[in-house]
């Protein structure tokens, strides 16, 4: 590749070539890619006018759409870092990521009067107002330097806090360039933009697909449950989807016994990725209609610039695991031992990444940068000043060249497809009110669901209240950090004076405090389903699905259940809005009082119906 090229002038170069080609589809309206030059050039003027320069942070606080692909050039055109801010993560993460990054703008379409409580001296621009609409949308000339900074994302931090990974113009050019040639991507892909604004994959599905003159399809706010994703597919026309492996496990064990499950011919290349894939969930992609499909099982550290290798899935149903595969294009892989040695396959070791697309390091932590990005003994001689990054990932080659992932050499996990630091977890959780000393961990439960659980040592006569503190958790830490279980304990154990989390207690079948009990079959059959998929003793009809520990992925696997079981079609936002066993039921019942009306020639009022079974 071309050492001084970047993204932004790839994207200009197919604006030159194809304007009037589609750029970006979302909310059922097109962008070109002419549009999206014109509106971003309007507002780079104003970033301009506002001080925006080169690597001046802009933090970009929008939702999957137009106005988000709009704003990452803008703030490109303009010199800026593109620092992506995902609007669902709590106020004090955001005012902490602004903080860290110095940013003094924010591009949101969120009222400022909403953010002044919380970003205090910071800029609020909305990229809809008439003030940027008025500007001449004439051309501006590219700010960016290969070397300069296009984006600073935040992830999971081993000290405590989040830590900014600094990635310059030349890393992600150079990761698009060899995306496009490994995925294949074509001027007539239809790309799924299913990835929120907190992943770097998000960029991963956007950049790649400008690069090679492709459309970004943008999916709904909502999760999709799986049958949803199946009928989406088809309906945005997407030849190319892209999601994380804590969903794909769910959606192909659902999709394997669907047996009236929509097929989307265009669809030719499936991509997984954000934590390892098991081969029993390659099995269940065997048996469905998509098993002819090519499947890439992704891998890559957000220092290494989003994904760095990836393995194609043909017939490794035997292992344990699937390997994460071989490193994309300028990419360098060693498995070293404790001397940074080289060693040979079937050796585990921890895995050093080296070569191209290489993050420049963590902002303002010089510390952290020199123990995670090390001097590269085993690069080429032409290769002056070279780095590798320790990953902290225990891996091994298979003799067949492919790497295989064998978990972690330090506290960091991956669940639900978030990088979670579990010292970050409990520096949150040391603070509480009445808490003298804490740790984190995910076991397995008796369910075989992993969750993270927070082991709290109390203080002399504090009781626990999970309820109030996980608010309070909520307030500081974005939903994926706050765990789902929290359990008051006698002591911590530790070894060599660490926390050892291995040797804390798994929680048993917890009950539901404060349970009312069903009343009806429904409500019964409900409540079981449930406390089975939470891993509780039993549930109570007025709990709340979110507030006992569940999640959208967990949702997702609730519906499924309820639609294999009763033949009800529950959309995922009505559990988000109705989320007790008891306002389910009455959906059920409603629908399956109305399905025997119509099967029995009658008519009936379902409003009447709804309102005899609340009764």
């Amino acid at each position: 590749f071309a050492a001084d090229t970047t993204v932004p002038a790839q994207i200009l170069a197919q604006v030159a070539r194809r304007p009037q080609a589609t750029a970006y589809v979302g909310g059922g309206e097109r962008l070109s890619y002419a549009e999206l030059d014109r509106r971003s050039n309007q507002l780079a003027r104003v970033l301009l006018q506002r001080g925006v320069g080169t690597e001046v942070a802009v933090g970009v606080c929008l939702e999957r759409g137009q106005e988000l692909a709009v704003a990452i050039l803008a703030v490109w055109k303009a010199g800026g870092v593109y620092l992506p801010m995902d609007p669902e993560y709590p106020p004090a993460r955001l005012a902490f990521m602004l903080r860290d990054s110095g940013a003094a703008l924010v591009l949101a379409q969120i009222s400022a009067t909403a953010l002044e409580t919380s970003w205090t001296d910071v800029s609020v621009l909305d990229p809809t107002d008439d003030l940027v609409s008025r500007q001449s949308d004439v051309s501006v000339a590219l700010r960016v330097a290969s070397a300069s900074v296009a984006y600073l994302i935040y992830t999971s931090g081993s000290t405590g806090t989040p830590k900014g990974v600094q990635v310059d113009h030349r890393a992600l050019a150079q990761h698009c360039l060899g995306v496009v040639e490994a995925y294949g991507l074509r001027e007539d892909d239809c790309v799924l933009h299913f990835a929120a604004l907190g992943f770097d994959i998000s960029l991963d599905q956007l950049l790649p697909t400008w690069v090679a003159g492709a459309a970004v399809v943008a999916r709904d706010p909502d999760m999709w449950t799986p049958r949803e994703l199946a009928e989406k597919l088809v309906e945005l026309d997407i030849s190319v989807a892209d999601l994380p492996s804590a969903l794909w496990h769910i959606v192909v064990k659902e999709w394997s016994v669907d047996s009236e499950l929509p097929f989307h011919h265009r669809l030719r290349l499936f991509l997984v990725g954000g934590e390892a894939m098991a081969s029993e969930s390659l099995r269940h992609w065997r048996s469905t209609p998509y098993a002819q499909v090519p499947l890439l099982n992704g891998y890559g550290p957000t220092e290494t610039t989003i994904t760095s290798s990836g393995h194609w899935c043909t017939a490794d149903a035997a292992t344990t695991t699937v390997p994460i595969g071989r490193p994309f294009a300028n990419r360098r892989f060693y498995v070293l031992d404790h001397h940074l040695q080289l060693l040979p396959p079937g050796f585990p070791g921890e895995l050093f990444i080296g070569g191209e697309g290489l993050a420049r390091g963590y902002r303002g932590q010089p510390g952290l940068t020199a123990a995670g990005f090390l001097p590269d003994p085993h690069a080429r001689q032409d290769s002056a000043g070279a780095r590798m990054y320790r990953s902290g990932d225990r891996v091994r080659f298979r003799a067949d060249g492919a790497l295989e992932f064998l978990g972690r050499v330090d506290g960091q996990v991956k669940l639900h497809g978030y990088r979670i630091e579990l010292e970050e977890v409990e520096s949150a959780l040391r603070v509480l009110p009445g808490v003298r000393d804490a740790a984190a961990a995910v076991p397995v439960l008796a369910n075989g669901e992993r969750r993270l659980v927070g082991y709290l040592l109390l203080e002399a006569g504090v009781e626990l209240d999970s309820a109030k503190l996980r608010l309070q958790l909520s307030r500081d830490l974005p939903e994926h950090f706050v765990p789902s279980l929290l359990m008051a304990v006698d002591d911590l154990p530790l070894i060599n004076g660490k926390i050892h989390r291995r040797a804390l207690p798994t929680p048993e079948m917890l009950a539901d405090e404060g349970m009312v009990a069903p009343r009806t079959d429904t409500e019964a059959w409900l409540a079981a389903l449930w406390a089975e998929l939470l891993g509780l003793a039993e549930v109570g009809v007025a709990s709340d699905f979110f507030a006992l520990g569940g999640h959208s992925l967990l949702a997702t696997q609730l519906l499924s259940r309820v639609r294999h079981q009763c033949a009800v079609q529950i959309p995922l936002r009505q559990l988000f809005d109705a989320p007790t066993v008891a306002e389910m039921a009455i959906h059920i019942d409603v629908v399956s009082e109305v399905r025997a009306h119509r099967q029995a020639g009658s008519t009936v009022d379902c409003e009447q119906t709804r309102e005899e079974i609340e009764l």
